[in-house]
């Protein structure tokens, strides 16, 4: 009896180590799981703070070269005051000859080269100041061979510089005149009743302005 009662209480003691180990194995492993599954949350963190500074960065530099372009304008205007302002200019040529003009009968030069702001009407050959300012204006204008002309720069209708040609060939008069304009000002050129009714077209005779700078 007694070495029955030996074995069997070594057969409880073997059971009771061997489920305690298999406890353990079992803990192991839910440990070992646990683990995978807390670097696999990890790597998909540090995944998304990867992409998180990636797009900070872009974000960053996006912002700096935005820095940078405003230093860059902010200096240009600093240098060049005007820079940036209204930007008034026209260029416009006769592109056929006119023939029996009238007295004060504008010049239409229907022909646009340059017409920045479009403030100059080949409709009319009118040129109307957007804004009040100073401006420059310039006219040069063809007679036909053996013909005398007599032209003249008006503002609002009244007579501030003229142009005269005469030749037994053709001939150019030409003038120029800065203005103080207020907006609504117009400029044009017109001829006059003394001299010639005919102007030579062709390119050859044109009307150019533009603003020097604001008042």
């Amino acid at each position: 009896m007694g070495i029955i009662y030996i074995s069997l209480s070594l057969f409880v003691c073997s059971a009771l180590i061997s489920m305690s180990c298999c406890s353990e194995i079992l803990d192991m492993q839910k440990m070992f799981q646990t683990l995978e599954a807390q670097q696999d949350a990890i790597s998909q963190l540090t995944n998304q703070v990867l992409q998180l500074k990636g797009e900070l960065q872009s974000k960053m530099d996006e912002t700096s070269e935005r820095l940078r372009e405003c230093s860059r304008n902010k200096r240009l205007l600093l240098e060049n005051p005007y820079e940036g302002a209204l930007k008034v200019g026209f260029t416009a040529k006769l592109s056929n000859h006119m023939l029996n003009l009238g007295n004060n009968q504008a010049i239409l030069f229907d022909t646009i080269v340059t017409n920045i702001g479009h403030h100059y009407s080949a409709n009319t050959g009118v040129f109307t100041a957007p804004i009040n300012a100073t401006y420059y204006f310039f006219a040069s204008i063809m007679s036909h061979t053996n013909e005398k002309l007599e032209t003249e720069i008006v503002k609002n209708g009244v007579r501030e510089v003229t142009m005269y040609s005469y030749d037994n060939v053709h001939e150019q008069g030409s003038n120029s005149v800065v203005l103080q304009l207020n907006t609504g000002d117009e400029v044009w050129v017109r001829h006059l009743s003394m001299y010639g009714t005919k102007v030579y077209g062709n390119g050859w005779s044109t009307f150019s302005g533009f603003k020097i700078s604001d008042d």
